[in-house]
């Protein structure tokens, strides 16, 4: 049987557009502190986690976008993982050959019972958005 971690799990992953780095630095940060609380408990300050962390990001010269539960804007908060793509694809899409990506992940994170171990031996990790991923597996 699957475990799932109930603390806010903050993954830091920096991506490069290119090779080396460039003169624009982008970032999109995430944080989920909504859950549907019938699969996952909330996260209390994960949205105030993303907020700070794209404070920090942009003091240090990124253009950042974050996306929090709390959101004034439908369109920037992560109830689903398209709405995510699509800001990540945004920023992308911003990028030119050596510029910087770094994207900031926090909340929740599943693993597949059912799902084969990757060849390092260890199961692939998937990150949650507000809303429910999966209509017939189930994570745990």
């Amino acid at each position: 049987m699957h475990s799932r971690s109930n603390l806010a799990v903050s993954i830091l992953s920096v991506f490069f557009c290119s090779f080396g780095f460039g003169q624009d630095k982008y970032a999109l940060v995430v944080g989920v502190e909504v859950y549907d609380t019938d699969t996952f408990e909330n996260l209390p300050y994960s949205d105030e986690d993303a907020r700070e962390v794209g404070k920090a990001l942009s003091g240090l010269g990124f253009q950042t976008m974050v996306m929090s539960s709390d959101a004034s804007s439908f369109r920037m908060r992560p109830t689903n993982a398209q709405k995510i793509l699509d800001q990540l694809q945004a920023r992308l899409g911003s990028c030119a050959n050596g510029d910087s990506l770094v994207v900031v992940l926090g909340g929740h994170g599943v693993q597949f019972k059912d799902e084969a171990s990757l060849p390092s031996g260890v199961k692939e990790t998937y990150f949650v958005p507000a809303r429910r991923i999966w209509a017939t597996r189930h994570p745990f």
